[in-house]
C-alpha cells in the first residue's frame, strides 16, 4: 500500500509515531496491534503490510505472540486479512485525501478483488455482498413460507432483521442476536411438528440441548449434521470471539443461520416425507 509510505514520508522525528498511534486507536486497532507494529514507537508500514500477509506478523522467535484467549491461533488468518481491508480502506478515504494523494491504482486492486470501500465506515465491502445476502436471505424466506410451520412469521421476522441490521453497518451485535433467534425459532418449531406426529419413541425436552439430541434420535439429522449445527449453534451464542471484529462476527453468524436453517428445513422435510 503505497499511499501508508508516501504520508509516512511527511513525517519527522515524534510526529510519526504521534500521528500514526492515534490514528489506529481513532479506528479501534487494538492497543496489541499498535505494540506489535511499531515496538520501538516506529512504524515501517511495507514491513507490516508484507508481514500480515505472511502472518508472521503475529509471531515471534518463540512462537504467537498473544496469548490463545486475545487472539486463538486458528483465526489469526482472518484477522490479518480484516486488518489488511481496514488499513486499505483508511488508506483510500482517510490518508489520501488528507495528504492529497493519488490512491487509484490501490482502489483499482480492492475492486479487482472484489471489495468496494465504505466510506462510512472505513471498511472494505464485498462488491457482491449485499446483493448475495438479500438474494440469500430472499430464498430462505421463500422456503420458510412454502414450510407450513406454524409460526414461521417469527421467523422470518428475525430473519429480516438479522439481515437489516448486518446492512445498518452499526448494529452489528443486535444482528448477531437476531441470526440466534431465527435459527432457534426454525429449531424449536421443527422439533414441535415432530412431536405433534406422534411418531417420536421419546417425549419433546424443553432445553436447547435435548432439542438437538431429539432431532438426531427422530433421524431428522445425522449425527454428523448434529456435529455440524452444534459447532454452528456454538458460534451464534458464544457472545463473543476474541480477536474477531463484531462486523466479522455479524456477518458470519447471519451466514451460517441463513445455511443451516435451509439445510434444517431440507431434512425435515425428507423426515416427513419418508415416514408413512
Amino acid at each position: 500500500m503505497e499511499v501508508l509510505g508516501q504520508a509516512d514520508s511527511r513525517f519527522r522525528g515524534d510526529a510519526h509515531y504521534t500521528y500514526w498511534s492515534r490514528l489506529l486507536y481513532e479506528y479501534d486497532f487494538p492497543e496489541w496491534f499498535i505494540e506489535i507494529a511499531a515496538p520501538s514507537h516506529y512504524f515501517s508500514w511495507d514491513e507490516t503490510v508484507r508481514e500480515l500477509r505472511k502472518r508472521s506478523f503475529f509471531y515471534g522467535s518463540r512462537g504467537p505472540i498473544l496469548s490463545a484467549s486475545t487472539l486463538p491461533i486458528g483465526k489469526i488468518p482472518i484477522i490479518a486479512e480484516y486488518f489488511l481491508g481496514r488499513l486499505a480502506a483508511i488508506a483510500v478515504c482517510r490518508i489520501a485525501p488528507e495528504f492529497s494523494l493519488n490512491s487509484d491504482s490501490l482502489v483499482r486492486s480492492i475492486e479487482n478483488d472484489g471489495f468496494m470501500v465504505n466510506q462510512r465506515t472505513a471498511n472494505l465491502d464485498p462488491t457482491e455482498g449485499e446483493v448475495s445476502l438479500k438474494e440469500e436471505e430472499s430464498g430462505l424466506a421463500l422456503i420458510i413460507e412454502q414450510s407450513g410451520l406454524s409460526r414461521k412469521a417469527e421467523a422470518q421476522t428475525h430473519l429480516r432483521d438479522a439481515g437489516e441490521q448486518y446492512l445498518d453497518g452499526t448494529k452489528d451485535h443486535a444482528s448477531l442476536n437476531e441470526s440466534r433467534s431465527h435459527f432457534q425459532s426454525l429449531l424449536d418449531q421443527i422439533c414441535e411438528e415432530v412431536d405433534r406426529s406422534g411418531q417420536s419413541p421419546i417425549g419433546l425436552p424443553s432445553n436447547l440441548k435435548g432439542r438437538f439430541d431429539y432431532l438426531e434420535t427422530n433421524g431428522v439429522w445425522t449425527n454428523d449434521q448434529r456435529m455440524m449445527f452444534g459447532a454452528g449453534w456454538g458460534f451464534l451464542s458464544a457472545g463473543g470471539h476474541p480477536g474477531l471484529p463484531p462486523r466479522e462476527q455479524a456477518r458470519i453468524g447471519l451466514l451460517l443461520s441463513i445455511e443451516f436453517s435451509i439445510v434444517l428445513i431440507s431434512s425435515w422435510r425428507q423426515w416427513k416425507h419418508a415416514r408413512p
